[in-house]
């Protein structure tokens, strides 16, 4: 049957975007698909399947790094991962801010070189702990969705636990990211001030 069928349950739900040659298999069951990307695909076999299935013949376009880093924030939660994406900015701008200071100006006062370094671990300590809130409450709605629809499939559970593993795994990097580099520029300003000491 062609086209997407107006029985399709996924009205209220977000795209999970399947990239691939032609022949791939979307399960519009999973959450997060919408029926408009069914049509963009062209689904030619719509039937149960274990779950419904969408056997696409049409060759999908082809991923560029800005439509794939869009579809990362929305299937992770645009409230969650857009804050993070906020931190990651300020986190970079900061890091790249005192390694100025330290290796290429190093010159300035002590107090001047020391601020804004545990600024550096803090926003990355402050991101972690924002993408495990962020999945305590993907889960917690996930539990409330199974619970009022009394079970669902282990492939669907599979599927909403992933997607709650995006918004903490964006955290962990940045709170390891912020960790190396207060490090590295932590000994560096402990260098200077041990020449000037000397």
């Amino acid at each position: 049957m062609k086209g997407t069928p107006a029985s399709a349950n996924i009205i209220r739900r977000r795209r999970d975007v399947v990239h691939g040659r032609a022949g791939t298999v979307i399960d519009i069951e999973q959450p997060f698909v919408e029926p408009a990307l069914l049509g963009r695909i062209g689904c030619l076999d719509y039937r149960p399947y274990g779950g419904r299935t969408c056997r696409s013949s049409i060759p999908l376009p082809p991923v560029s790094p800005m439509r794939t880093l869009i579809e990362f924030h929305y299937i992770g939660g645009p409230i969650f991962m857009v804050p993070m994406s906020v931190l990651a900015l300020t986190l970079i701008a900061l890091i790249l801010r005192k390694s100025l200071d330290l290796f290429v100006n190093p010159t300035e006062p002590l107090t001047s070189l020391r601020r804004g370094l545990d600024a550096i671990v803090q926003i990355g300590g402050f991101a972690f702990i924002w993408g495990l809130l962020g999945q305590a409450l993907a889960l917690y709605e996930a539990f409330q969705a199974i619970e009022a629809m009394g079970g669902v499939s282990p492939a669907v559970l599979a599927g909403g636990l992933k997607v709650s593993m995006i918004v903490p795994i964006y955290g962990l990097l940045l709170f390891a990211v912020s960790g190396l580099a207060w490090f590295v520029l932590k000994q560096r300003y402990l260098s200077l001030e041990a020449a000037r000491d000397a």
